[in-house]
């Protein structure tokens, strides 16, 4: 049950840090897909 209610912000948090490297990535070598997938 505790789980569950930790569930959504662990992917909140997953995908902030994507979102996060992406904007970092983006600013090194203009490709922020790439940068993003390099870290998952």
């Amino acid at each position: 049950m505790g789980y569950k209610r930790i569930q959504p912000l662990f992917i909140g948090l997953v995908f902030g840090f994507m979102f996060l490297v992406a904007s970092l990535g983006n600013k090194v070598n203009k490709n922020p897909i790439k940068a993003s997938l390099a870290i998952i």
